[in-house]
This record gives structure tokens, sequence and C-alpha cells, in this order.
């Protein structure tokens, strides 16, 4: 049994889009570590951010009298390493993916995102490699689907003081994110905010 104590946010706003409850979660760049120095020199470091982009175009899913959506939630996402042999490239590389979050919490199914802004130029495909072989090993508590009834009232105040978890059914989300590779000052390293 789970409960969760009146008085959180309203069931309403839990079923609103969940892209932007994701956005809000999981915008993030992950911890600071050296990549090698191929290409770059002695000691060279890059910096690697990673954003999770919401789609205006995602449909919330429709939900019954006492359901919520609930988004995944990030367990291990290691950033990419900057490619070593791209130890020379000028400004900053994007590499915008889509990939599926399975019902296991596994991803699946990753794919350049439509959400991606490439002015018609094509990414390097070692920094796209590199980005996909991340992801792959991304891990996530799954999306579900949470069916809740009222608990009881405890203080006799006539409002339930919880609700009670029924059922969950955990289903398969896609998600997009944003990666950026850039050199800093001549070096490589992977930074974050």
């Amino acid at each position: 049994m789970c409960v969760r104590p009146r008085g959180l946010l309203p069931l309403a706003l839990l079923v609103l889009t969940p892209a932007l409850l994701v956005c809000n979660a999981a915008c993030a760049t992950v911890g600071n570590r050296e990549a090698t120095s191929a290409g770059g020199g002695p000691g060279a470091l890059a910096q690697v951010d990673a954003e999770f982009v919401p789609d205006p175009a995602r449909i919330a899913p429709d939900l019954l009298e006492g359901q919520e959506f609930v988004q995944p939630h990030p367990i291990v996402t290691h950033l990419p390493e900057y490619p070593p042999a791209r130890g020379n490239q000028r400004g900053p590389v994007v590499v915008v993916l889509r990939f599926v979050v399975e019902a296991d919490g596994a991803v699946r199914d990753v794919r350049d995102s439509p959400l991606a802004d490439s002015g018609g130029a094509a990414v390097d495909p070692a920094f796209r490699a590199a980005a996909e072989d991340a992801v792959l090993g991304w891990l996530f508590v799954p999306a579900a689907i949470k069916t809740v009834e009222p608990g009881p009232d405890l203080d006799h105040d006539s409002k339930p003081d919880y609700t009670v978890l029924v059922d969950s059914n955990r289903i398969p989300v896609y998600l997009d994110v944003r990666f950026t590779f850039e050199m800093v000052d001549g070096e490589r390293r992977v930074r974050a905010d």
C-alpha cells in the first residue's frame, strides 16, 4: 500500500502534460570527469551537457477518475565521452535523440529526435554515436499510470487524510534529450552546472 498525504499537488496538476513534468524534473547535466586527451593535447578537457527537451506535440494520456500519470525518473544517466578524435572541433556540436523508456526502465529504440534543429547540417557521426552509446546505458524508474482511491478520514474533517494506491501499470514512454559537446578554452571536459 502506498499513501500520499493530502495537501500535495492536486491530482489535476499531475495529469497535465507529461513532457512538462519530465522537463521540470529532469533538466540536468551530469558530474565532472576528465576525458581522454587524444587530439586535444595533454590534459585536454571538453564540456558535455545534457538536457531533457519537452515535446510540445506530446499528448497527455487519457486518465480515468482516480488515475494519475507518473513520469519516468532517471536512475543512471552517464554523459557521453567527448570523442577523442574530435579534439579540434570548432563550435558546439548538438545531438538531440529520442528514445523509449520501456516498462522495465531500460532504454530502447534510440533515434534522431524530430525536435532537433540542425539547420540542415548533418551531425558528426562520432558525436551521434557517443550520445547513443551513453543513452543505451541509461536506466529509469519507468513511467506508470497509478490508480488511487481516497483513504479514511482519521481526523473527522469530512476529507480523506491520504490516498491509497490500488493499481499501478508501468508503461513505455518516449523522451527527448539534447547533448551539447563543446570545447572550453581549447580544453575538453565534462561539466555539471
